[in-house]
């Protein structure tokens, strides 16, 4: 046999059969997205049916599992349908949204005295129905005002910020507050085996300096003095002299200042390294968690920053992920 390959004997490629589990519409479905995101921006899901009938209408729960028969489904998504329309071709469109949405929704005017930045947030999801799942305390904050020039989800995304925490919504809806990045690798995609392409884009750093500060004298000059603008802001200063100033009148000591200005330094440090990958359908992978590539140019560790899971009955099931390099990751060096 030429080259010693029995065309008889050897087996053929290993191929797995997705499965959707939308607790009924699936039937009926010819293609779905799942569009997973950091915060403020929303997660959405869209799905076409190949019927100009549906039972869904706007408000109804819908929650969407993917993944293979061999291991069964995984959750993605618990939300609300948002928008149901026909078109001329007679198929359904149907779009959802969980949480994210629910909070965008919504806009108040408040005083939080006293509270932590987690505290905060928990309560800004309970007024939207939001559960929240897990929640970073966050520095501690005399006096934050939630005003509807912004929607709560901005303000949560605000809060969040003030100690380098991202936020992302559980397959359950639930709202997760937290760092990405400090949990163990999920999944590791391999170059011909689990990849179908990428692309790493890196990027010179950013040598413009950075400097924080707030606005009040707790610490300072005692707990109590939270309520006093400085007219020397130096001791609640962080960073370069000389660089681009955030001042947040939010944060009234030294402490809270530090903890901001440690988490501005690493989200811009995000920016240095960009990856986007395509793969066979990755169900267990959500925004916030850390993935390995293994690769001579793109290898090393990176954090998710969007997930989009698209199944579809001509394309079978596919994950598309952005991500940024994870500081320390150890990429080598090496070109596309």
């Amino acid at each position: 046999m030429p080259f010693g390959i029995d065309l008889f004997s050897s087996p053929g490629p290993a191929t797995r059969r997705p499965v959707l589990d939308m607790g009924g519409p699936e039937s009926a479905c010819a293609q779905v997205r799942v569009a997973l995101r950091m915060g403020p921006a929303l997660d959405t899901v869209s799905f076409v049916l190949a019927t100009s009938r549906s039972e869904l209408a706007a408000g109804d729960g819908l929650t969407v599992a993917m993944g293979y028969a061999d291991s069964g489904a995984e959750d993605l998504f618990t939300g609300m349908v948002s928008t149901v329309s026909t078109n001329i071709h007679g198929q359904t469109i149907v779009t959802a949204g969980n949480g994210g949405e629910a909070l965008a929704r919504l806009r108040i005017n408040q005083s939080f005295v006293d509270m932590s930045a987690g505290d905060i947030i928990t309560e800004l999801a309970g007024r939207a129905g939001v559960d929240a799942a897990e929640i970073v305390d966050g520095p501690d904050l005399p006096l934050y005002v939630v005003d509807d020039r912004a929607h709560l989800l901005d303000h949560i995304a605000r809060l969040a910020g003030f100690s380098g925490a991202d936020i992302t919504f559980d397959a359950g809806g639930g709202l997760v507050c937290a760092v990405s990045g400090e949990t163990p690798s999920a999944v590791t995609f391999a170059y011909a085996a689990s990849i179908a392409a990428g692309c790493l884009q890196q990027s010179a750093p950013l040598q413009t300096p950075l400097q924080s500060t707030g606005e009040g004298a707790a610490g300072s000059d005692g707990d109590d003095a939270w309520p006093w603008i400085l007219a020397d802001s130096g001791a609640i200063t962080s960073g370069d002299a000389g660089g681009r100033v955030v001042s947040v009148g939010a944060l009234r000591s030294a402490d809270a200042v530090s903890g901001y200005h440690e988490a501005r330094v690493a989200d811009r440090a995000r920016m240095t390294g960009a990856v986007v990958i395509d793969a066979p359908g990755t169900p267990i992978l959500r925004p916030g968690n850390v993935f390995t590539i293994e690769h001579d140019a793109l290898g090393g560790e990176y954090v998710a920053a969007e997930v989009i899971h698209a199944y579809s009955k001509a394309a079978g099931f596919l994950t598309r992920v952005y991500g940024w390099q994870k500081v320390g990751g150890g990429l080598p060096g090496g070109g596309l």
